[in-house]
């Protein structure tokens, strides 16, 4: 479960900014909502609740997919190889609009629950270079389980004082936590939780093909044939099968791999003859005579038949079964541009039906979501759970929830409070 991501210095963020996923003390839907948390696993300044989803809106170009960025940026460095980590780091993108922000600081750190284990992790990049690395755990009270300056460990446990002496400098492109787990630190879990929690966290950035292999699993199938009919699609059954990729064609089919993406959320496979392919899904639809009468049943391929269906469906397919997966698993997922091209009704039910439910989400799995459409607001959110991007006159972002703001009750219409410029700049259109 994430707690809360600060970030600093990051594309169009350049003060330190604070995501979180604490709960206030509002009752709204706490009973759906909430994730009741053991107050004896972490420090007390933690709220005892941490929200289930949030949903963060803003106008175009305001920054909103950086914060999910920031955070999938994290992702990247600390799954990375170590012989890989170097570029990792150079890739880091500060802020463009001041002209010496790249000579300061980027801040990255999450407090997070792995294995019922609080933990605070972070570092500081300055100029491809970590300059601080630290990690906290907390078990009656607060316990580091490492600091590093620059390319030397300060603070360890004293039973490990031993492999300071053996790694006589760490490299300045090179995060202890990889190389740590490598070692016989007394605390070696700690940092294999922190990766665990990284490696489980699930990306969705909008535009991109994600695998069909999750459909594999009979469960997962079978949950997301069941969805697939209350939204009244007309699909009756999914397959997965192979596809050979052809990069002659010039359509949503082709890959596109991002500067910054996990390694492991590549849509590309290559069997033992070298041969490049992709999984497309086979969808099972009726077919009817004159009469209405149905005659058989007849597959279309999702990507390979790409006219057939509706950009929406091809988008619903592509995600649904990490939807699904995060709740089997009890995962953190991230989503950019939720509802673009999906339905409302969709979107709500992807949202409230099963990120907030009891009965749905019984794992505390977490969504975290960026959105345009301003009914979601209403709709089973708190106030808490529904934050803003805005740009200030100079470029930079800026994060809000409604809960930060005094005096908007809970009965309020938030919709038209945004509408009118309560939370946050809008154009001037």
């Amino acid at each position: 479960m994430l707690i809360n991501f600060r970030f600093k210095n990051f594309r169009s963020f350049y003060e330190e900014t604070l995501f979180s996923m604490e709960a206030t003390t509002d009752n709204s839907f706490k009973e759906f909502n909430l994730i009741s948390l053991d107050s004896e696993n972490v420090p007390s300044k933690i709220s005892d609740n941490l929200l289930k989803s949030a949903v963060v809106f803003g106008s175009n170009a305001t920054g909103k997919t950086n914060l999910l960025r920031a955070l999938h940026y994290m992702q990247y460095i600390i799954l990375d190889s170590l012989a890989d980590s170097n570029n990792a780091i150079n890739v880091n993108e500060t802020f463009a609009l001041y002209k010496d922000a790249y000579l300061n600081d980027s801040l990255f750190e999450v407090e997070l629950i792995e294995n019922k284990q609080y933990y605070k992790y972070g570092f500081i990049l300055n100029q491809g270079k970590i300059n601080q690395e630290w990690l906290y755990k907390y078990k009656n009270k607060q316990v580091n389980v490492f600091t590093r300056e620059n390319n030397m460990l300060t603070k360890i446990a004293a039973k490990d004082k031993p492999i300071i002496n053996i790694i006589s400098s760490l490299s300045d492109t090179e995060l202890f936590i990889l190389l740590g787990t490598k070692l016989k630190l007394s605390d070696v879990k700690a940092l294999e939780d922190v990766r665990t929690w990284f490696k489980n966290l699930l990306i969705i950035p909008e535009g991109r093909y994600t695998k069909f292999n999750v459909y594999l699993n009979n469960t997962i199938k079978e949950k997301a044939c069941n969805i697939l009919k209350q939204a009244d699609i007309g699909i009756k059954d999914i397959k997965v099968k192979k596809a050979k990729v052809n990069f002659t064609s010039d359509n949503t089919n082709s890959i596109e791999t991002p500067v910054v993406i996990n390694k492991q959320q590549r849509i590309l496979n290559q069997n033992e003859q070298n041969e490049v392919y992709t999984l497309d899904l086979a969808t099972t639809l009726n077919i009817y005579n004159s009469n209405k009468e149905k005659v058989e049943d007849k597959e279309f391929m999702l990507l390979k038949d790409l006219d057939f269906y509706s950009a929406g469906t091809v988008k619903l397919l592509n995600c649904l079964g990490f939807f699904i997966i995060a709740l089997e698993e009890g995962r953190v997922l991230l989503m950019d541009e939720i509802d673009s091209r999906l339905h409302y009704i969709i979107v709500k039910y992807l949202i409230n039906d099963m990120f907030n439910s009891k009965d749905q989400n019984p794992n505390n799995a977490q969504l975290i979501c960026t959105a345009h459409n301003l009914m979601l607001m209403n709709e089973g959110l708190r106030r808490d759970q529904i934050y803003f991007v805005s740009k200030d006159e100079y470029g930079e972002s800026h994060l809000s929830a409604i809960s930060d703001f005094k005096g908007i009750r809970k009965t309020d219409s938030f919709t038209k409070q945004y509408l009118a410029g309560l939370f946050t700049n809008l154009p001037n259109m």
